[in-house]
């Protein structure tokens, strides 16, 4: 990589079609892996584990295994246990780039994370749904911190965070009833053995809390769907508009989304309106979100 912005000073050399700007900064680095699978069905039993060995010239050897098992029960119902452990180098702007807004750190460490999840889907009298628990805990993760005696945010290590949480999706068809509707639930919770002290995270320790989802979808005549949804969303952490300000605390948040779909053989067209209500809210990273907005697409195959 050469830039002149990223990496460490080397000896400029210059860049292809310009006459005065030349290359002053750069940074290399190889990254290698080995990775083995098996996978195998004992009866009721799926089995797949693997690994990947992995090397880095700039960060060394690292060993990352994972296991998926999945049970086939009755009315085809599933019980599945995974284990995985993963691995994200930081990139050359967490690296390298100092600007107004952010200041990097040369001596990052690549995060890592170990994740266990045990999950349970299936079907009955109409309902199916997917329900897991998982757990992860997280090793040097990278993110963008404000403390309060630094004007500008510095990308930083934040050791040892364990979140867990609890995943649910509920659907039901009515398909003898008009319009064939069809109700969908989604709701997420997560919790962390951390916050926010002294400091402002704005990756890691920012996170929805809680997330629940409806939505309906139903026919309007032959060809015509209509598909409603309602979303509330609950942010961990907290935002600041300037370095003078306060710390504030998410808002929750309260959407509604429509979708109109015009379906034939071979097309398909539709009307999306995100955020119908023109809720005024910021998202991960206090990045303000937009109000009412309105899409139209088609697709066609042949």
């Amino acid at each position: 990589m050469l830039s002149n912005r990223l990496g460490v000073e080397r000896t400029p050399i210059p860049i292809p079609g310009e006459y005065v700007v030349q290359f002053t900064r750069g940074k290399q680095r190889d990254n290698s892996g080995f990775f083995l699978e098996q996978n195998q069905q004992l009866g009721q039993w799926n089995l797949s584990a693997g690994t990947l060995l992995n090397y880095n010239t700039q960060f060394g050897w690292a060993f990352y295994p994972g296991l998926d098992l999945t049970f086939l029960g009755w009315n085809d119902q599933q019980i599945y246990f995974s284990a995985n452990r993963s691995l994200r180098l930081p990139t050359f702007t967490e690296l390298y780039l100092n600007t107004s807004t952010v200041r990097a750190d040369p001596n990052l460490k690549p995060e890592s994370a170990t994740s266990f999840e045990v999950g349970w889907k299936g079907q009955l009298k109409g309902i199916r749904w997917i329900t897991s628990l998982f757990y992860r805990n997280t090793q040097d993760a990278i993110d963008k911190v404000k403390r309060p005696e630094l004007t500008v945010p510095t990308m930083e290590n934040i050791q040892h965070i364990n979140m867990a949480g609890w995943e649910v999706s509920l659907t039901k068809k009515w398909p003898n009833w008009p319009g064939q509707p069809t109700l969908s639930i989604l709701y997420a919770y997560l919790v962390a053995d951390r916050r926010e002290g002294g400091f402002q995270s704005f990756y890691t320790l920012n996170y929805l809390r809680n997330k629940a989802s409806i939505g309906i979808n139903t026919r309007i005549g032959k060809l015509l769907t209509l598909d409603v949804w309602y979303t509330w969303k609950d942010r961990m952490g907290n935002y600041q508009w300037d370095a003078t300000s306060p710390l504030l605390r998410y808002p929750d948040v309260h959407l509604v989304d429509l979708r109109w779909q015009y379906a034939r053989k071979k097309s398909r067209y539709f009307v999306d309106v995100n955020n119908a209500l023109n809720q005024i809210y910021q998202e991960h990273g206090f990045v303000m979100q937009p109000g009412r907005w309105v899409s139209l697409g088609g697709q066609w195959s042949w």
